[in-house]
Order: structure tokens, then C-alpha cells, then sequence
């Protein structure tokens, strides 16, 4: 018995650090090497916690953790704001979905709608205890103050805020009536703004936070009911006819084939433009028309493989690689065509991502390409793991080193660069644009950049919040100041 209470507290103890810890990541600053040492606190006490308990779904675990722990690791190294913005949601999803899997039945499906069900359920049940937990303290302050006392104070706290709304009027009614009473009344709240009352704040998130993380770990290997219907649905469709099916692949690959025919000179012009359009409209047309033939040859070919009859003949097969092959040539193009744009107007974060868009709907492509002749391939499961770890590649590239460094080689054959636009990326460009400085302070602009980059990046972080790119900033526009006295 003892033994049991020592390791409650122990548990107990844990889940306050962790709300000390994820005070301190995600409330005190710019999040830094704080979420990383975060995690690996809140993992050492999910392992222990469950040492000894057989975990589940170990493949689909050891990738989500790996994400988990590289993408708070980009907060120690980046300071992409799109992506930090993104990741401040997507790794607490992400820790919800690799513990409830890890601790969840062995009968549930990670990429089916029952799991989304299942983690509702486990969040409930989090809520349901704190609810308890409440309900408990509120148990012992009665036994410990005495009834009476109890009672008192409940009727105290009702009578203040009942007096509340009076009180206010009256005061402002005195406020009138007296200028002295006024004078004594307006100093009170400067008196109070004098006072550092952060450590309430700080008292009342650690408290919250630590009852979280408690609840949470407490119920995560509580029985929870799974809705088996959900879990493995039969869904019963009427299945298309193959010759219909036949026709409508045919009569889209024959407009296909005859636009990619009259377009080839077009799509893969050597870097001059065939018609009368400016290279923006050209990107732009071209962009657009891959978003209209990348709907309609996706849900042409997910809605075939979902509806047609499992034995799919040949010739429909056939048809759909064929639409899957146009849809490459129309993503090449468009690619070509927006390396075209960038090389005229520069290199952005809305152009790089839809470099990597385009990237993206070729591999997912591909993979329907196989699974157009590999019927028993999950294509929902692939999707998720692919889509997952294809956000984090583009987390760990570095795309502002990217982009300032081919705007940086751009300016240096063209003599041509926006300064406004490079002012929005993140830290990571600052060494960069240090460089460009030293080579050519003539820039327009890039002076007062860097002196406001100076003004913004003036005091060090505080440890928790660390970061690899904003200190390498830091460093290199205390060497351009030392350059400039000189």
C-alpha cells in the first residue's frame, strides 16, 4: 500500500514538472529547445508510466514518434513562422494519435474514421476525471474546513460576486461626487501595475497544464468502448458498368491526347514565350490548369477504383494509366513553366510550395498508378504516411535558406531584388543578407533591413527559448556592425 501511494506520488510529481515545462515552452517566450526538452521529459514519463504494458501498433508508433521528435527539433533550429504556426497544432495531434495508438487496442485502424471516434472517447474521458479530481478536492476542503465552515465560505464568495456589479456602480458615483476619493481610486491601478503578478499567471497554467497531463495519462490505458462497426466497415456500393466506365476514360484521354498534341510547343518552349501572354499570365495559366485537370483526373480515378467491380478488365486499367501518364506531362509543364516565372520575378514561399505541391501530386500519382494494377494496395494509408512525411522533409530543407540564396544568385546575373519581400522571411536569411551586404552595401534598402533586424534581434533568448537560426542572426549582424564602425 505504501509502496503504491510512493509511486502515485511520484506520478503526481511528474505531471507538475511537465506543467513547469510546457509553462515555460509555450507561454514564456518564443518556443525554442524548450519543446524538445519537453518532449523528452513527457516520453521518459510515458514509458515509465506504462513499463511493463505491451504497447500496440509498433510500426505506425516508432513513425509518428520520429515526426513527433523532428519536427520540435525544427523549433530549435528554424524560425520559419508558416511552419512553427503549423507544428504549434499538428505535434500535440500527433502526440494524442502515437500515445492513444500506442496504449489503444490491437483492433483499431489508425487510417479508418472509428480511430478519429476512439480519440473523442479518450478525450472525454480526460475531461470526465478532471471533472472528478475536482469533485474530489472540493470533497476534502469540506471535511478539512468543517461543514459549517464549508458553508461560510461557499456563501462568502456568492455574496462577492453578487456585490460586485453594486459596488462598481457605486464606486463611479463617488468617482463623481468627491476629487480627492477620484485621486485616491485612479492610483490604485498604477499601484497595482507596479506589482509583478506574473507568478499567479504562471501558478494558475502550471496547475491547469498539470492536471492535463495527469488526467490524460491516468485514463490512456483505461478500457475504452470501440464502436466495432466503424472499425472495419462494410459499405455496400452498387458497382459501376465497365463499358460506361470504358467510354467516359476514353473520351477523357482523347481530349487529353489532342490538347497535349496542339500544346507541346507550348508546355516546353526552351524559356521563350510561343504566344502573346506575359510569363505571369503564363505561370498562372498554367498553374491553373493543373489544378483543374489534377481534380478532375484524381477523382476520375479514386472514383473508378472505388466503384468499378474488383476484377477491373484490362482495357479500363489501360485507360486509367493513360490519364495518370497526361496528368504527368500537364505537372512537368506547369513545373517548367513556374521555374520560368520565378527566373523573371524571384523566388517566394508561395511559388516554392507550389514547386512542392506539384511534386507532391506526381508522387501520389505514381503510387495510384500501382495501385491501378495492384488492387490490394491501401491507397488511404499511404496517402497519410507519404502526406506526413513529405511536411516534414519540406520542415527540415530550410526553405528561406533556399529561397534567399536563389534570390542571391538571381540578383547576381539580373542586378534585380526585393528587399520588402526578403525583409518577411525568417531568421534564417539574416546571415545571407549579411553577406549580400558585404558585398554590395549600395543596395537599396538592405541597410535599414539589417539595422531593423539589429532592433528586433537586440536581447538574447532565455535558454528555454533557444534557437539555432535566430543566434546565428544574431552573430552575424554583430560582425556587420563591427564592419560598418570600422
Amino acid at each position: 500500500m505504501v509502496k503504491g501511494s510512493k509511486i502515485d506520488s511520484l506520478f503526481l510529481l511528474s505531471c507538475v514538472l511537465l506543467g513547469l515545462l510546457g509553462n515555460f515552452t509555450f507561454f514564456k517566450g518564443p518556443i525554442g529547445i524548450s519543446y524538445s526538452i519537453f518532449i523528452t521529459v513527457f516520453y521518459i514519463i510515458f514509458f515509465l508510466r506504462f513499463k511493463g504494458q505491451s504497447f500496440q501498433h509498433k510500426q505506425i508508433s516508432t513513425f509518428l514518434l520520429f515526426s513527433i521528435v523532428t519536427l520540435t527539433i525544427m523549433y530549435a533550429i528554424f524560425s520559419n513562422s508558416v511552419f512553427n504556426g503549423i507544428n504549434y497544432l499538428l505535434i500535440p495531434f500527433l502526440i494524442l494519435c502515437h500515445t492513444i495508438l500506442t496504449m489503444g487496442p490491437r483492433n483499431i485502424y489508425w487510417y479508418k474514421p472509428s480511430f478519429f471516434d476512439f480519440i473523442k472517447q479518450k478525450l472525454i474521458q480526460t475531461i470526465s476525471c478532471n471533472y472528478l479530481h475536482l469533485k474530489i478536492i472540493k470533497r476534502k476542503m469540506k471535511r478539512n474546513l468543517g461543514n459549517s465552515a464549508y458553508v461560510n465560505a461557499k456563501k462568502i464568495a456568492i455574496g462577492i460576486l453578487i456585490a460586485f456589479p453594486v459596488v462598481f456602480i457605486v464606486i463611479n458615483l463617488l468617482l463623481l461626487a468627491d476629487a480627492e476619493f477620484a485621486s485616491l481610486m485612479s492610483s490604485i491601478p498604477e499601484l497595482l501595475m507596479n506589482l509583478n503578478l506574473t507568478f499567479l499567471w504562471d501558478g494558475v497554467l502550471i496547475v491547469l497544464l498539470s492536471s492535463l497531463f495527469y488526467s490524460f495519462l491516468m485514463t490512456l490505458n483505461r478500457r475504452t468502448p470501440l464502436n466495432q462497426t466503424s472499425v472495419n466497415p462494410i459499405v455496400s456500393h452498387q458497382n459501376w458498368d465497365s463499358i460506361i466506365v470504358a467510354t467516359v476514360l476514353v473520351s477523357l484521354n482523347l481530349i487529353y491526347l489532342l490538347f497535349t498534341i496542339v500544346q507541346f510547343q507550348y508546355f516546353f518552349s526552351s524559356g521563350e514565350l510561343t504566344t502573346n501572354f506575359t510569363y505571369a499570365e503564363y505561370a498562372r495559366r498554367g498553374f491553373f490548369e493543373l489544378l483543374a485537370v489534377t481534380l478532375i483526373n484524381y477523382v476520375t480515378l479514386t472514383a473508378t477504383l472505388r466503384f468499378s467491380k474488383k476484377d477491373v478488365s484490362i482495357f479500363v486499367k489501360s485507360q486509367l494509366t493513360l490519364i495518370i501518364l497526361f496528368s504527368g506531362v500537364m505537372l512537368v509543364s506547369a513545373f517548367i513553366r513556374l521555374m520560368m516565372y520565378e527566373q523573371a520575378f524571384g523566388y517566394t514561399y508561395s511559388r516554392i510550395f507550389a514547386h512542392a505541391f506539384m511534386v507532391y501530386l506526381l508522387i501520389i500519382f505514381a503510387f495510384t498508378l500501382i495501385k491501378v494494377w495492384l488492387p490490394r494496395l491501401s491507397m488511404v494509408r499511404f496517402y497519410l504516411l507519404f502526406s506526413l512525411l513529405f511536411y516534414i522533409s519540406l520542415n527540415v530543407v530550410g526553405i528561406d535558406d533556399f529561397i534567399i540564396t536563389k534570390n542571391i544568385e538571381r540578383y547576381e546575373t539580373t542586378e534585380e531584388i526585393d528587399i520588402y519581400y526578403l525583409s518577411t522571411l525568417s531568421h534564417s536569411a539574416v546571415p545571407h543578407l549579411v553577406e549580400l551586404y558585404n558585398t554590395d552595401p549600395s543596395i537599396d534598402g538592405l541597410e535599414s533591413l539589417l539595422e531593423e533586424k539589429q532592433d528586433e534581434l537586440g536581447e538574447r533568448d532565455p535558454w528555454y527559448s533557444f534557437n539555432f537560426s535566430r543566434e546565428r542572426a544574431r552573430s552575424a549582424l554583430e560582425n556587420v556592425e563591427l564592419n560598418k564602425r570600422d
